[in-house]
């Protein structure tokens, strides 16, 4: 963010730059941190997005009003959807084939865990293998040992 006077531009004191490169760092920092909380799918929703917002804001005539926030959401998920080889993340179906489909997660040591079916449905998981019946909220699993990933669906009788 430091840049060296122009010609014609005066001299920054060196505690102003000083300042600007700290708050240049603490930026950096806090994008690392939210980008690091998210989950791998987030991220990647996250980067769909921010890259067709991009590309359609280039492709935005200068001379036009910008449009409503809804307007501009939904034109840009319409041009993810356009090119779902360009952005899997938004592409990717978020609910199971039917009511009878259960999400399957991977955790973060490779063990498959299983949404427990119930209705209404919850949000608990219980361990693929099924030693244990007893089904765990799956925010307060994610909560001891980390993020869960959604790797498909399975059929429950």
């Amino acid at each position: 963010m430091t840049t060296q006077p122009g010609p014609t531009s005066p001299a920054l004191p060196p505690s102003l730059i000083a300042y600007l490169a700290q708050r240049d760092a603490q930026r950096a920092d806090a994008v690392r941190t939210v980008l690091g909380s998210l989950t791998d799918r987030e991220r990647a929703l996250i980067k769909d997005a921010a890259v067709m917002g991009y590309v359609r804001g280039r492709m935005h005539p200068q001379d036009e009003k910008h449009p409503k926030d809804s307007a501009v959401l939904a034109e840009v998920v319409d041009a993810c959807l356009a090119f779902p080889h360009l952005y899997p993340a938004i592409n990717a179906a978020e609910q199971p084939p039917s009511a009878d489909h259960a999400t399957v997660y991977i955790d973060q040591d490779g063990d498959p865990w299983v949404e427990y079916l119930t209705s209404p449905r919850t949000d608990q998981v219980v361990p693929l293998a099924m030693a244990s019946e007893q089904a765990v909220d799956r925010a307060e699993l994610v909560g001891r040992i980390g993020a869960l990933t959604r790797v498909g669906w399975c059929r429950q009788a």
